[in-house]
């Protein structure tokens, strides 16, 4: 068993989360992507989103978790490319 931790963090806007839930479903679900931690930010009205995904560089013990921007293409209705920048 790979012992390799993929850590990430990025924001997921309110209005995103509230109003296009299947799409959010649909991206997150693209990357694999697990939760550890969600936390809602008033002050930014979005959510932090903590977790692993393949699509995250390895994080070795006591490294910051990086903070990534979340990119999706729509390639065909109901087929979406997601990279991480």
């Amino acid at each position: 068993m790979s012992r390799e931790m993929r850590m990430g963090k990025f924001y997921i806007a309110d209005s995103l989360a509230r109003n296009q839930s299947d799409s959010v479903a649909q991206v997150l679900g693209e990357m694999k992507f697990v939760p550890t931690r969600v936390e809602y930010l008033w002050f930014k009205s979005s959510f932090l989103m903590e977790g692993i995904s393949p699509k995250f560089r390895e994080v070795k013990k006591g490294m910051e978790i990086p903070f990534y921007e979340i990119i999706i293409n729509d390639l065909q209705e109901g087929e979406i490319l997601v990279s991480v920048k």
